[in-house]
């Protein structure tokens, strides 16, 4: 085993977004990735923000949008195909999806409050983990809404992404939200099998409106899983319908209850207009809208827990479309029109109104050569569970080792 003396990874500044590059000293190396990198993150949160050309990918101020201005260029754009340096890198961590994706850095660190890690996962064709709610502890990082936000890795390979989780989990200090649970070897059980799996498919919602090359290709994931022997039964949840409704309230409602107080002390500086915009909508979500908001999560929950009493996970796409370009503010999916941004995080927020572990990984191309994402969620705390679907997927297919086409 070959020992590497300094490794890097790039994470956001907890105070402006902005992507920075921490280098630590690294213990011996396991795989592909020092599991150590707790040491990293402290050097991370403690040095001075260094910002080489990996900070050109400027995040969402706060984390609160799903569409950085920086492109997915970094990652994916040549001279021979020019139309991909208007595309998105999704967000609010792409800067840090299209680092990894780019290889400048073998993982880097995002915030996910409603697909914010899994989105631009997706859409730079890596592997984003958002673990269970109180998992891994948010010490350092501003709120953008206490009980929806999640920390967690993006990575090449799911590998990696356990050897990340290993180093992120555990009890925090400084969030009274993070579980003192145990946390268990999550790359122990990675090469297990997956034969009797119990795979659970949300037909409702999660396929409603969908891409025809997204659709297709997370179909025939679920056949891979039939093939591996496990079991793949369609379910429904119903009060799904009440989620975009109801994460909007929590989220506004939230935002405004810690950012607000800045405004009114007129500190906007530090506000970029559509963070602004954010905060300032919070103040129309009323007393019973919140109330409303919380009574349909607890629906959502209890339907969620209901379908994996009886399934190990469920799984389907990561996002129903792939990156679209900067100067698109809507889509056409399933024959209606929505907004990019509530088709982006249309399969991503249920996992976090749920508080549920979820990941994204690659699961092909769509026709014009951009990555298309699976989901695998489970009950919480059964990250190892996720992991090793993830894994033998991605070992029977090894769509990272590929890069978009670059030819024209």
């Amino acid at each position: 085993m070959r020992e590497l003396n300094t490794f890097s990874i790039a994470a956001r500044c907890p105070r402006t977004g902005q992507l920075g590059v921490a280098v630590a000293s690294a213990v011996p190396a396991v795989g592909g990735l020092c599991p150590y990198i707790r040491a990293g993150i402290g050097a991370v949160t403690t040095q001075s923000w260094v910002n080489p050309y990996l900070a050109a990918h400027i995040l969402d101020g706060l984390a609160g949008g799903r569409d950085p201005e920086a492109a997915l260029a970094a990652a994916l754009a040549t001279d021979d195909r020019p139309d991909l340096r208007q595309l998105v890198p999704g967000g609010s961590s792409g800067g840090s999806g299209a680092a990894v994706a780019a290889r400048l850095c073998p993982a880097a660190l995002g915030s996910d409050t409603g697909g914010s890690i899994r989105i631009p996962a997706a859409l730079c064709g890596v592997v984003g983990l958002k673990p269970t709610y109180g998992r891994v502890g948010r010490s350092g990082i501003v709120p953008h809404s206490w009980s929806l936000d999640h920390a967690g890795p993006l990575t090449r390979t799911v590998a990696d992404s356990a050897l990340m989780l290993q180093a992120l989990a555990g009890p925090d200090a400084g969030d009274p939200a993070a579980s003192a649970a145990p946390v268990p070897d999550y790359t122990a059980g990675l090469d297990r099998p997956i034969r009797g799996l119990r795979v659970a498919v949300v037909r409702n919602h999660f396929f409603d409106a969908v891409d025809d090359d997204v659709a297709a290709a997370v179909e025939g994931a679920l056949r891979f899983l039939a093939d591996q022997g496990c079991t793949v039964r369609d379910v429904a949840v119903p009060s799904l319908r009440h989620g975009l409704g109801a994460i909007y309230a929590i989220e506004l409602a939230s935002s405004t209850a810690y950012h607000g107080r800045s405004l009114a002390q007129g500190h906007v500086a530090g506000f970029a207009a559509d963070v602004r915009d954010l905060v300032e909508m919070g103040r129309l979500v009323t007393g019973p809208d919140y109330l409303r908001a919380e009574q349909a999560r607890a629906l959502i929950m209890a339907e969620m827990a209901g379908v994996l009493a009886e399934a190990d996970v469920i799984v389907g796409p990561a996002s129903p479309l792939t990156a679209w370009r900067t100067d698109e503010s809507a889509v056409s999916l399933g024959g209606r029109a929505e907004s990019v941004l509530a088709a982006s995080w249309r399969l991503t927020y249920p996992f976090n109104l749920a508080g549920l572990p979820a990941i994204a990984l690659p699961c092909g191309f769509d026709r014009r050569g951009l990555p298309i994402s699976l989901q695998i969620a489970a009950r919480p705390f059964a990250e190892a569970e996720i992991l090793r679907v993830a894994h033998q997927y991605e070992r029977a297919h090894a769509w990272w080792c590929r890069v978009p086409p670059l030819a024209a």
